[in-house]
C-alpha cells in the first residue's frame, strides 16, 4: 500500500539526459514531491553540500567528466565520505536511488558497494516511481531516526544490537563501545577490551579465515563486511556481521581502523528458514520438488560428463486417498512424515552405499536424494551406479522399509508403494523424459498389483492412450458444453463478509466421466488448449459476474486462473481488455491468479503484462504461494495485489507451532510488501481465528463452502444477504 511522501521531501534528480530529468520531475511533482535536477555528479555532490536532500535519484551510466564527483559511482563514494566527515557519527545518509538498464549485476553491485541505497530498472515505470521512493524514503527515515539521535546513540545501539570499536594497530589498543560486550556475551566489568579477547570470542573455524579477509580489505586501503560465528561464555553459537574501514592520519602512527559488530543471528536464521521454505518441502523436510529438478538437471549433466549411469526412482504411496479420507488429514500427514523419514534413513545407511556400487558418493548426494514431489509422491535420485540391475534390489527393500506397520494415535496402519524405474542414458537423455518414464513404470507398477517395482519399458504405454483420448475429447468439450464452472466464495476475515470468489473448472465427459482438473488442465496446457479454453472460462465467469450484479447483488470480484501458456501463446491483455468490454463488467471486479511458476519464465514480459492490467484495473494474485517456488525476489519486483497462502500453511497454524510460525511469517512479508493475505483451505473455525489474530485479511475454505455450480452459489448469496 503506497503511501504519500512527507510534505517538502526534495529529490535530486541527476541525469545528463535533459529529457528524462524532465519526465522524472513531473512525476514526482505529480506525487507531492519537491525536485531539485543535476547533470552530473559534480554539479549533484554541490548541491548535496549545501542543501541536503531527502533522496537522490541517480542515473547509473552518468558519463566521466573532469571532476572527481563526475560519474555515477564517484559521486556515491564522494557522498558518503562527505556524510562520514561531516563529525555526527553518521547521522546523515541520504538514500541513493540508483537508475539502471543493466543486464549485467556488476555495476548494480559496484554502485551498492560504493555507497547506493538500492536500485530501480529502466525502462522506468514513471507512475510507479512515487510509490517507489515513497517505500526507500520510508525506510531511510527509519534508518535515519537512528543516525540522528545522537543524544541517545548508545541507547539506539543497545537495541539495535550494533557495536561500535577503535583499533590502534601501532599501540595496538582496541576501544569497544558497550555493545561490543553485549555481541560477545562478555562483561566489561570482568574482561578489558583488546584486540586478542576480540579475535578469541570469534568461532576457531572461521578465525583466520576472517583475519585474513580483514588483513587483505586493509592492505588493498578498503573496507570489509564479513559475516563469522562467535562464541558465547556460555558455549552458545551465534552469528555477527564485523564491518570496519582504515582511516588514514597525517602519517602511520596516526592511522586507525573503525567498525561496528552487530549480533545477525536471526537475520541469519530467517535467511535460512526463507531458503528452506524455497527448496524444502514443509511438512516432511525433504527437498521439494523446484529443488528436485534442480538436482535432476545437475545430476544428468554430471552423469553425461562423467559417462556414468543415473537412476530415478519415482514413488507412489498405494491407495494413500483412503487414509486421508477416512481417518484425516492430520493422521495422513504423520504417515507421509513417517514414510520420508524412512525414505531419508534408508539411503544414508552405509550398506545402502555398498549395496549400490556407487563411486564414493558425496555428501551431497545423500542429503538430497530423496525428494517429495507432491502429495504422496517422492524421488529418490542415485547418482554413478555402475549397472542398472542392482536398483531393483534397492527398489524392493525400500517397498520393505516403507511397509512396516506404522503407529499414529492409536491406529497401526499399513502403507505399500509402488516404484517405477528410469535410468540415464539408457532410457532418456533429458530430465523431463527421465522423470516421465519412471512416473510411467510406476503406474505400470501401481497397474501390476501395487507394492511392486517396475522398470521402463517403452511397451508401457497405458498412460499414453490415456494421454490421447484426454486430448482428443478436450478438442470438442466447449462445443459438446461439457465445461461448467464452480465458484467458491472468498471472505472477508474479520467481518465475514463475501467480498469474492474464485471461479474453478470442471468437466464432465460421456466416454471419461467426471475428470480430475489435477488430470486434464496439464494436457491442456501441454497442447494449447488451455488457450481457448482460459479465455471461455474468463469470459463465462465475467458474464456470470455481471448477470449477479444485475439481478441485485452486491458487486464482488471474481478471480480467474492464467496460465503460463495464455502469457506466452496468446495476448492476454487484449483479451481480457475485450472479454470486460464484451461483458459490461468493471475491471476491478475481475482478479487473475498466477502462480509462483509463471513468474519464473520471461519475468519481464510476464510483468509488462501484469502492469498492463494493473492499469486497466484488474487485479493481481499470487496464487498457492509456497508451494515450491517461493521466488521472494520476484515477488516485489511484480504488480501483485493480494497473496494466496497455500492451505499447506493454514492446516494445522492452529495447532502445530512450525506451521504456525510459517504462516505468520507469510502473512507479516506479504503486509511488509503492501499486498493482502488470502489463507486457502480454511476448512476450521480454530484455523480461521488464529488466521484473523495474526492479522490475515481474506479466507476461502470448507468452513464456509467448497467450490459449487453457479446455482448454488447465487442460493449461497441469497442466504448470506438475507443474514
Amino acid at each position: 500500500m503506497s503511501r504519500s511522501p512527507a510534505k517538502g521531501s526534495v529529490i535530486l534528480v541527476v541525469d545528463d539526459d535533459r529529457l528524462i530529468r524532465a519526465v522524472a520531475r513531473e512525476a514526482l511533482e505529480n506525487e507531492g514531491y519537491a525536485v531539485i535536477e543535476a547533470s552530473d555528479g559534480v554539479e549533484a555532490f554541490a548541491i548535496c553540500r549545501r542543501r541536503q536532500p531527502d533522496l537522490v535519484l541517480l542515473e547509473l551510466g552518468l558519463p566521466l567528466g573532469t571532476g572527481c564527483e563526475s560519474g555515477a559511482i564517484e559521486f556515491c563514494r564522494a557522498l558518503r565520505r562527505h556524510e562520514r566527515g561531516s563529525g555526527t557519527f553518521g547521522a546523515i545518509h541520504v538514500p541513493v536511488l540508483v537508475m539502471t538498464s543493466a543486464q549485467s549485476p556488476a555495476p548494480i553491485l559496484d554502485a551498492l558497494d560504493a555507497g547506493a541505497s538500492d536500485f530501480i530498472r529502466k525502462p522506468i515505470s514513471w507512475p510507479l516511481l512515487g510509490t517507489r521512493i515513497a517505500y526507500v524514503l520510508r525506510a531511510g527515515e527509519e534508518l535515519g531516526e537512528v543516525r540522528r539521535s545522537v543524544a541517545s546513540l548508545a541507547n539506539a545501539a543497545r537495541i539495535a544490537g550494533l557495536g561500535s570499536w577503535e583499533w590502534r594497530s601501532t599501540s595496538k589498543e582496541m576501544l569497544w563501545s558497550p555493545v561490543v560486550f553485549e555481541v560477545f556475551g562478555l562483561d566489561p566489568v570482568v574482561t578489558e577490551a583488546s584486540y586478542q579477547q576480540f579475535w578469541q570470542s570469534v568461532h576457531a573455524d572461521d578465525r583466520l579465515e576472517s583475519q585474513e579477509q580483514v588483513s587483505e580489505a586493509l592492505a588493498a586501503g578498503g573496507g570489509f563486511a564479513i559475516q563469522h560465528r562467535i562464541v558465547m561464555p556460555s558455549g552458545h553459537v551465534r552469528y555477527a556481521e564485523l564491518r570496519g574501514e582504515l582511516i588514514r592520519g597525517h602519517d602511520d602512527s596516526d592511522s586507525r581502523v573503525t567498525g561496528t559488530i552487530q549480533d545477525v543471528t536471526e537475520q541469519v536464521e530467517s535467511e535460512r528458514r526463507i531458503r528452506h521454505l524455497a527448496n524444502f518441502d514443509g511438512l516432511t523436510g525433504l527437498a521439494n520438488r523446484r529443488y528436485f529438478n534442480e538436482q535432476l538437471d545437475k545430476e544428468i549433466a554430471a552423469a553425461r560428463e562423467n559417462g556414468s549411469l543415473l537412476a530415478l526412482l519415482y514413488i507412489d504411496l498405494d491407495r494413500f486417498k483412503r487414509i486421508n479420507d477416512s481417518l484425516g488429514h492430520s493422521v495422513g500427514d504423520r504417515v507421509l512424515q513417517t514414510v520420508a523419514a524412512r525414505l531419508s534413513e534408508y539411503v544414508r545407511r552405509n550398506d545402502t552405499v555398498a549395496r549400490l556400487e556407487v563411486e564414493e558418493p558425496q555428501p551431497s548426494d545423500l542429503e538430497t536424494a530423496v525428494s517429495r514431489l507432491g502429495g504422496d509422491e517422492f524421488s529418490i535420485l542415485l547418482p554413478r551406479i555402475r549397472e542398472p540391475g542392482v536398483v531393483g534390489d534397492i527398489a524392493a527393500r525400500l517397498i520393505a522399509e516403507v511397509t512396516s506397520p506404522i503407529c499414529v494415535d492409536e491406529y497401526e496402519l499399513t502403507v505399500t508403494a509402488s516404484i517405477g524405474i528410469a535410468v540415464f542414458p539408457n532410457d532418456a537423455s533429458h530430465s523431463d523424459s527421465l522423470l516421465r518414464f519412471a512416473d510411467r513404470a510406476m503406474y505400470s507398477a501401481k497397474q501390476a498389483g501395487r507394492s511392486e517395482y517396475r522398470y521402463y519399458s517403452p511397451s508401457m504405454d497405458a498412460a499414453s492412450n490415456r494421454r490421447f483420448t484426454l486430448e482428443r475429447q478436450l478438442r470438442g468439450a466447449i462445443e459438446r458444453d461439457e465445461m461448467r464452472l464452480h465458484y467458491q466464495p472468498k471472505l472477508d476475515i474479520a467481518t465475514r463478509q463475501v467480498i469474492g470468489m474464485e471461479a474453478l473448472l470442471r468437466w464432465t465427459n460421456e466416454e471419461l466421466g467426471s475428470v480430475s482438473p489435477a488430470e486434464f488442465i496439464p494436457v491442456c496446457e501441454e497442447t494449447g488448449l488451455i488457450v481457448p479454453i482460459g479465455e471461455w472460462v474468463l469470459r463465462t465467469a465475467c458474464r456470470q459476474n455481471k448477470a449477479w450484479q444485475d439481478a441485485g447483488f452486491e458487486p464482488i470480484c471474481v478471480a480467474v486462473n492464467a496460465s503460463i501458456v495464455q502469457f506466452q501463446r496468446q495476448n492476454l491483455g487484449s483479451t481480457i481488455a475485450a472479454v470486460l468490454q464484451e461483458t459490461g463488467l468493471e475491471p476491478n471486479c475481475l482478479e487473475v491468479e498466477i502462480t509462483e511458476s509463471v513468474m519464473l519464465n520471461d519475468a519481464e514480459a510476464i510483468a509488462v503484462v501484469l502492469r498492463d492490467l494493473r492499469h486497466m484495473g484488474v487485479r493481481i494474485a499470487l496464487d498457492d504461494f509456497g508451494t515450491g517456488y517461493s521466488s521472494l525476489s520476484f515477488i516485489a519486483n511484480f504488480p501483485l495485489d493480494s497473496l494466496k497462502m497455500d492451505r499447506a500453511f493454514v492446516r494445522d497454524a492452529d495447532s502445530d507451532s512450525a506451521t504456525g510460525t510459517i504462516a505468520k511469517a507469510v502473512i507479516t512479508m506479504a503486509q511488509g510488501l503492501g499486498l493482502k493475505v488470502v489463507a486457502e483451505g480454511v476448512d476450521l473455525e480454530a484455523q480461521a481465528v488464529f488466521l484473523r489474530e495474526h492479522g490475515c485479511d481474506e479466507m476461502q475454505g470448507f468452513l464456509f463452502s467448497g467450490p459449487v455450480p453457479a446455482d448454488e452459489f447465487e442460493q449461497f448469496l441469497r442466504r448470506v444477504r438475507s443474514d
